[in-house]
């Protein structure tokens, strides 16, 4: 629904004469495409704006990048896209992002079964999430390593890590993630 809608909008948008305009917008219909599945559309918009990037859309660039590649299957594509984003992310200070980027990198491990790494990601998400006081990153990145301790047999590290995720989701209101630990929970 939405995504299709920012679509047509963005059709509506007249082409800008200054670049850095046109760059945000069309980074902004990649990420639509993405958002909607279409993951060939997202990555020839990206390929085909990816010179013309002022830098500091160049993270967004190639977290956009990464995450393509991840759904299409192309982990080692993805992993490249994701370090470059986060390198980027970090030197700007933008330690949200920067945490969403090692979740997803976290994510990526997880999805190849090397948990060991996934694990060491997640990690480094938390500290991010609780050195800014982000309770939506803590409690995304709780469940993650909840996840990730369950499969790996330590069920009381998982049960632990699921009842401060349930304890964070309730604090922030977050109905829908209070849902997700429940089901794992059960």
């Amino acid at each position: 629904g939405k995504y299709r809608e920012g679509l047509t909008r963005l059709a509506e948008v007249p082409h800008s004469h200054q670049s850095t305009e046109e760059a945000e917008l069309q980074l902004l219909r990649a990420r639509a495409h993405l958002m909607l599945g279409s993951y060939d559309e997202a990555a020839n918009i990206c390929k085909q704006h990816e010179l013309q990037l002022p830098a500091w859309l160049e993270s967004t660039h190639y977290w956009l990048v990464g995450l393509i590649a991840f759904y299409q299957g192309n982990y080692q594509d993805a992993a490249n896209a994701y370090s470059d984003a986060r390198d980027r992310y970090k030197q700007s200070g933008n330690a949200i992002q920067e945490a969403n980027v090692l979740n997803a990198i976290g994510l990526l491990h997880y999805r190849k079964n090397e948990l060991e790494k996934a694990f060491e990601a997640f990690s480094e998400a938390l500290a991010i999430g609780d050195k800014i006081n982000d309770r939506e990153r803590v409690l995304l990145t709780l469940m993650n390593l909840a996840i990730v301790h369950q499969v790996r047999g330590n069920w009381r590290l998982a049960e632990s890590r699921y009842i401060e995720s349930l304890r964070m989701a309730r604090i922030t209101g977050n109905q829908n993630g209070v849902m997700k630990v429940l089901q794992n929970l059960g």
